[in-house]
């Protein structure tokens, strides 16, 4: 597959004409969160404290935080990068 267009990476990208799957291997860094992220809408990931008081729950995104948050205080720990595509690629609002 070295060099082959892929159709899920022109999505995330926005555009038609770049994205290789090594271009979306490193992004996602073979994250199944991270790749669930990039393909499912509305997709949430669960709580990551392993001691959280809710029961490790679908956690929210908060533009505060430019992370995904939990109500336990749990906060995600994604690179600046990740979230930015991840953003462009929902049109998720930063307000």
């Amino acid at each position: 597959m070295n060099g082959l267009r892929v159709a899920a990476v022109a999505a995330i990208y926005g555009e038609v004409t770049t994205g290789t799957m090594e271009d979306y291997k490193a992004l996602t860094e073979g994250s199944t969160v991270r790749e669930n992220l990039m393909e499912r809408e509305h997709y949430s990931p669960y709580c990551g404290d392993g001691k959280c008081i809710f029961r490790m729950p679908r956690v929210t995104f908060s533009p505060k935080l430019n992370q995904f948050t939990c109500k336990c205080g749990w906060v995600s720990g994604f690179p600046e990068s990740f979230i930015e595509t991840y953003l462009t690629r929902w049109s998720v609002s930063q307000k």
